[in-house]
C-alpha cells in the first residue's frame, strides 16, 4: 500500500507536485479513510498487466460490492492503482 489516509494539507501538496492526478484537499476520499492506493506485484516482483489488474479487481469487487477502482475512471486519468468506497461522500465531514 502505498497511499491511505491523506489530510486535507497532504492532499494539496501533492497536487502542487502532481497537478490534476491528485484531488484538491477536501475532494478525495483520501481525506476521508475511503481510499487507498496499492501496488500488486507477481512474484519477482513483476508488475500486472492492464488485463491482470482488471482480473484482480473484479474478485476484489465481487467480494466488498462497494469499492470503485480507479482503472474504470472515465473523467479522469485511468488510476489502476486507486481503490475507493464507492459511497466515500457519506463520510465526508468537511
Amino acid at each position: 500500500m502505498s497511499d491511505g489516509f491523506r489530510s486535507i494539507e497532504e492532499s494539496n501538496r501533492a497536487r502542487a507536485r502532481k497537478g490534476n492526478l491528485v484531488a484538491p484537499g477536501g475532494q478525495s476520499p483520501h481525506n476521508y479513510g475511503s481510499a487507498f492506493d496499492c501496488g500488486v506485484y507477481k512474484n519477482g516482483g513483476q508488475a500486472l498487466s492492464r488485463a491482470e489488474w482488471t482480473e484482480f479487481t473484479r474478485e476484489v469487487q465481487r467480494r466488498s460490492g462497494n469499492i470503485t477502482w480507479g482503472g474504470d475512471f472515465k473523467s479522469k486519468s485511468c488510476e489502476v492503482w486507486h481503490f475507493e468506497l464507492s459511497d466515500w461522500r457519506k463520510y465526508k465531514t468537511a
